[in-house]
C-alpha cells in the first residue's frame, strides 16, 4: 500500500489496511506541500537537448530531423503525467480488487507491472503503495523500508496514512522506537483511531525502558475495545504492565484467567515475568 493535503485515502492506501485500523477522518490535519516530482521525468528535457545538440554539431543532421529524433523523448515527457496517473487509478482498481478476491499474492506482481506509476509517479504515493503491498504480504521490514521512503520524499508533512503505515510496518518488524514515534505522531493527528493505543503501548512495553509500562498503563486505561479479540489484547497488554512493573503475582494470576490471545504475547509476558528472552528475540540476536 504506498502518509498533498489528507484526505480519504486513496484506494490503493486501503490494500494493507482494515477498517479497525484506518478512519479516514482526521480532525485537524497539517497541511503538507505537494509530493516532489518524479526524477525521471525531469531528466527527458536535458536529456533531449543534449541529444538534438549532438546530432546537429556532431552527426551534423538538419535540425529538423534532430527534432524528429527526439521528439520521442518530448512526447514521453508531454505525456507521463497522465500515463502515471492512469495507470496508479488502474493499480488502485486492481489491488481492490485482488484483496476483495482473497488474491493478497498477485499485489506485488500487479504493482510491478504499473510501469507508468512506478517511473512517472510522484515518489512518495509510488512508495506508499508499496509499503501497502508489502505489508499485506507480511514483509514488515521490507513495508518500513517503503514508508519511510515515501516520508523521506512526500516534500513536507507526511500524511496520515504515511504515518499510520510506517508505525504499523515498524510495529510488525519490532522496530519499537520507531513505532513509538510514528504512532504518537498519528495520535497528534488522530486521537480517535482504533488499536494505536494498544499497539503502541505494546511497543512500550517490549522496549522495557523504567518509565515505558506508566505511559502503557495510561494508554491502555484510554483505549476503548470493539471486540472481543482487542479486549482479549488489552487484557494481555494489562498484564504484561503488570510484568514490567514487577508485580509477579498479579501479573500471572491475570494470565491464567485469560483466555485465548496472541501466542506471541503470551510469551512476551512469560518471558518479562521470568527475565528470559522471548523466542522472537532470540532469533532476532542470530
Amino acid at each position: 500500500m504506498p502518509v498533498q493535503d489528507i484526505k480519504p485515502e486513496p484506494a490503493a492506501s486501503l490494500v494493507a489496511r482494515t477498517p479497525d485500523e484506518y478512519d479516514p477522518r482526521p480532525p485537524m490535519a497539517p497541511r503538507p506541500a505537494e509530493p516532489a516530482p518524479p526524477i525521471l521525468r525531469n531528466v527527458l528535457v536535458p536529456i533531449s537537448l543534449v541529444t538534438t545538440f549532438a546530432l546537429v554539431y556532431w552527426v551534423r543532421i538538419p535540425l529538423a530531423l534532430a527534432v524528429l529524433a527526439v521528439s520521442p523523448l518530448i512526447a514521453l515527457f508531454v505525456l507521463a503525467p497522465s500515463w502515471a496517473a492512469a495507470s496508479m487509478r488502474a493499480f488502485d482498481r486492481d489491488a481492490l480488487r485482488l484483496r476483495a478476491a482473497g488474491r493478497p499474492s498477485e499485489l506485488r506482481a500487479r504493482f510491478d507491472r504499473a510501469i507508468g506509476m512506478r517511473l512517472f509517479g510522484a515518489p512518495s504515493s509510488t512508495a506508499e503503495r508499496l509499503g501497502d503491498v508489502l505489508r499485506e504480504l507480511g514483509d514488515a521490514a521490507g513495508a518500513r523500508r517503503a514508508y519511510q521512503r515515501a516520508i523521506e520524499t512526500v516534500g513536507a508533512t507526511p500524511t496520515l496514512p504515511m504515518l499510520l503505515g510506517l508505525a504499523h510496518a515498524a510495529y510488525g518488524a519490532r522496530e519499537d522506537a520507531e513505532a513509538i514515534g510514528a504512532y504518537r505522531r498519528v495520535l497528534a493527528i488522530d486521537a480517535t483511531l482504533p488499536r494505536v493505543r494498544a499497539r503502541l503501548a505494546h511497543s512500550l512495553l517490549r522496549r522495557g525502558a523504567p518509565a515505558d509500562a506508566a505511559d502503557a498503563h495510561e494508554l491502555l486505561e484510554a483505549a476503548r475495545p470493539t471486540s472481543d479479540a482487542e479486549r482479549t489484547e488489552l487484557a494481555l497488554l494489562r498484564a504484561y504492565v503488570e510484568a514490567r512493573k514487577g508485580k509477579t503475582s498479579a501479573a500471572r494470576t491475570a494470565l491464567r484467567e485469560i483466555e485465548g490471545g496472541d501466542a506471541s504475547l503470551r510469551d512476551e509476558i512469560e518471558s518479562a515475568l521470568s527475565g528470559s528472552p522471548t523466542k522472537t528475540e532470540k532469533k532476532k540476536r542470530r
